[in-house]
């Protein structure tokens, strides 16, 4: 009884210490997020997709509307577009992925917001390469903080929200190409949004179409850095290649593999269909520097048949074991 007791105590510490970490993990990506958008998207008019880059468009069109001198600010608009998002995670996801989107809407927005009445700085490009830095920021920062959320917690607010919501209803459905969709409707938008302002006494329609479309080229990069970081983050750093040998000569090989590379071997038993003869197929996961060493071991082995194939994370440790521990 006694034993259970502590288990039960171990394990209420460990759901605090979780819901403590649940909570540090999504005020900071929620403030990063906010604080990016406000700094270095909104004031440099372009508008990098989804519904924030909507919010973008709305802040900028809406300048001395209902006293707000710099736009009526995007997250007001970005939570009344969340809202449908809010609800269809109450109903169809699980609880805890739809506390994340109800909270993670709520925060950003109210974060923007207080930024907005303490007049946080910003940074307004002047040239081309100030934008275009701004536009880098940008994404490396809000795909950071997007793909944290999404590894973290399974989901994030907006478009990541819809996408969840569409899953969970169609798991067919091609998820990727749809917010590549939504996406491509927001910054096509922004090219007659941000006309007049950046084409302002510029003469010739041609001429006119170049300065136009510079937030639409400043929100690929946007796109394009928010991409780039959430697949970092979501593949993992410690990425690795597997490869899977096909040999008649398994104990001889995997000798080799243990003292040349230090890394553990399996082998699993298998059989040549065509030929009859009794083989195995050897798995050892290898890092990227130790390709190369791999593959001139291997050329001294004819006789065998390998695929190699990319691993996106590993968990546990693949080194070779000694009665030490791993080298």
């Amino acid at each position: 009884m006694a034993k259970n007791g502590n288990n039960a105590t171990v394990a209420s510490q460990s759901s605090k210490h979780n819901i403590w970490m649940d909570s540090i993990v999504m005020v900071f990506c929620c403030f990063m997020v906010a604080v990016t958008y406000y700094t270095f998207i909104t004031p440099n008019n372009f508008a990098p997709g989804g519904i924030y880059g909507l919010g973008s468009m709305i802040q900028n069109k809406t300048h001395g509307v209902f006293g707000f001198e710099n736009g009526i600010p995007w997250a007001i608009p970005v939570f009344l577009f969340s809202v449908p998002l809010i609800i269809g995670s109450a109903i169809i996801l699980d609880k805890r992925s739809a506390i994340v989107v109800t909270v993670t809407v709520i925060l950003t927005n109210a974060i923007d917001i207080l930024l907005e009445v303490l007049h946080f700085p910003q940074f307004i490009g002047v040239t081309e390469v100030q934008k275009c830095f701004s536009a880098a920021i940008g994404g490396m920062i809000s795909g950071t903080m997007f793909a944290v959320s999404v590894k973290y917690f399974g989901t994030a607010d907006g478009t990541i929200a819809l996408s969840a919501l569409i899953k969970a209803k169609k798991p067919e459905a091609n998820i990727a190409w749809l917010n590549f969709m939504l996406d491509v409707v927001v910054v096509v938008a922004s090219l007659f949004v941000y006309w007049e302002e950046n084409t302002d006494g510029i003469s010739g329609f041609n001429t006119k179409l170049v300065y136009a479309s510079q937030p639409i080229m400043y929100a690929l990069i946007t796109m394009f850095f928010v991409s780039k970081c959430c697949d970092l983050i979501l593949k993992g750093w410690n990425q690795a290649y597997k490869f899977e040998i096909v040999t008649e000569e398994p104990e001889e090989l995997s000798k080799i593999l243990l003292e040349k590379l230090s890394r553990g071997v399996t082998a699993i038993p298998a059989k040549g269909m065509y030929s009859g003869v009794e083989k195995s197929i050897i798995v050892c996961i290898v890092p990227k520097n130790q390709i190369g060493d791999f593959k001139r071991i291997l050329t001294k082995y004819p006789n065998t048949f390998t695929y190699i194939s990319s691993t996106n994370e590993i968990i546990g440790d693949y080194k070779r074991k000694t009665i030490f521990g791993s080298r």
